[in-house]
Protein backbone atom coordinates (compact mmCIF):
# COMPACT_ATOMS: atom_id res chain seq x y z
CA UNK A 1 0.00 0.00 0.00
CA UNK A 2 1.35 3.62 -0.55
CA UNK A 3 1.27 5.80 1.79
CA UNK A 4 -0.77 9.48 0.64
CA UNK A 5 1.63 12.63 1.46
CA UNK A 6 0.83 16.20 1.67
CA UNK A 7 2.27 19.63 1.93
CA UNK A 8 0.58 22.46 2.55
CA UNK A 9 2.20 26.02 2.49
CA UNK A 10 0.59 29.68 2.61
CA UNK A 11 1.53 31.50 -0.36
CA UNK A 12 -2.28 34.23 0.41
CA UNK A 13 0.22 37.11 0.85
CA UNK A 14 1.82 36.26 -2.50
CA UNK A 15 -0.86 36.15 -4.22
CA UNK A 16 -3.62 38.95 -2.59
CA UNK A 17 -2.35 42.17 -1.96
CA UNK A 18 -3.40 42.10 2.18
CA UNK A 19 -1.75 45.52 2.94
CA UNK A 20 -4.46 46.72 0.74
CA UNK A 21 -7.29 44.78 1.95
CA UNK A 22 -6.46 45.46 5.50
CA UNK A 23 -5.66 49.18 5.01
CA UNK A 24 -9.33 49.60 3.20
CA UNK A 25 -11.31 47.42 5.83
CA UNK A 26 -9.41 49.80 8.96
CA UNK A 27 -10.70 52.51 7.07
CA UNK A 28 -14.27 51.54 6.73
CA UNK A 29 -14.11 51.53 11.03
CA UNK A 30 -11.88 54.71 11.34
CA UNK A 31 -12.14 57.03 8.07
CA UNK A 32 -8.87 58.67 7.11
CA UNK A 33 -6.57 56.42 9.11
CA UNK A 34 -6.61 53.11 7.07
CA UNK A 35 -3.22 53.35 5.76
CA UNK A 36 -1.89 54.89 8.88
CA UNK A 37 -2.87 52.63 11.11
CA UNK A 38 -1.81 49.48 8.97
CA UNK A 39 1.68 50.20 10.61
CA UNK A 40 0.20 49.49 14.35
CA UNK A 41 -2.18 46.76 12.85
CA UNK A 42 1.26 44.93 11.98
CA UNK A 43 3.00 45.23 15.18
CA UNK A 44 0.03 43.60 16.69
CA UNK A 45 -1.33 40.54 13.96
CA UNK A 46 2.60 38.74 14.73
CA UNK A 47 1.99 39.28 18.46
CA UNK A 48 -1.60 37.47 18.50
CA UNK A 49 -0.30 34.70 16.50
CA UNK A 50 2.41 34.26 18.68
CA UNK A 51 0.10 33.68 21.65
CA UNK A 52 -2.77 31.59 20.16
CA UNK A 53 -0.88 29.74 17.46
CA UNK A 54 -3.83 27.62 16.81
CA UNK A 55 -6.28 30.71 15.99
CA UNK A 56 -8.29 30.81 13.13
CA UNK A 57 -6.73 33.77 10.66
CA UNK A 58 -10.45 34.92 10.89
CA UNK A 59 -10.05 35.64 14.86
CA UNK A 60 -6.77 36.91 14.28
CA UNK A 61 -7.73 39.39 11.98
CA UNK A 62 -10.78 40.48 14.89
CA UNK A 63 -7.91 40.26 17.53
CA UNK A 64 -5.53 42.26 15.94
CA UNK A 65 -8.04 44.84 14.80
CA UNK A 66 -9.26 45.41 18.79
CA UNK A 67 -5.84 45.57 19.70
CA UNK A 68 -5.27 48.39 17.08
CA UNK A 69 -8.11 50.20 17.74
CA UNK A 70 -7.51 50.19 21.32
CA UNK A 71 -3.84 51.59 20.77
CA UNK A 72 -5.16 54.30 18.54
CA UNK A 73 -8.18 55.24 21.20
CA UNK A 74 -10.79 54.13 18.62
CA UNK A 75 -14.12 52.89 19.92
CA UNK A 76 -14.92 49.79 17.94
CA UNK A 77 -18.13 48.28 18.28
CA UNK A 78 -18.08 44.38 18.21
CA UNK A 79 -19.82 43.93 15.11
CA UNK A 80 -17.01 46.29 12.81
CA UNK A 81 -14.16 44.38 14.94
CA UNK A 82 -14.74 41.94 12.52
CA UNK A 83 -15.00 43.86 9.19
CA UNK A 84 -11.50 42.46 7.88
CA UNK A 85 -12.73 39.22 7.97
CA UNK A 86 -15.75 40.18 6.30
CA UNK A 87 -14.14 42.28 3.63
CA UNK A 88 -11.39 39.18 2.33
CA UNK A 89 -13.24 38.18 -0.65
CA UNK A 90 -12.67 41.46 -1.69
CA UNK A 91 -9.01 41.74 -1.11
CA UNK A 92 -7.16 43.01 -4.73
CA UNK A 93 -5.16 39.90 -6.39
CA UNK A 94 -2.19 41.43 -7.52
CA UNK A 95 -2.24 41.99 -11.72
CA UNK A 96 0.34 39.19 -12.37
CA UNK A 97 -2.10 36.75 -11.02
Amino acid sequence: MSEKRWVTFDCFGTLVDWRHGIATGIELVAPGKGWELLDVYNRHEPRVQREHPSMRYSDVLTEALKRTAAEAKIDLLEDDARVLTAGIPFWPVFPEV
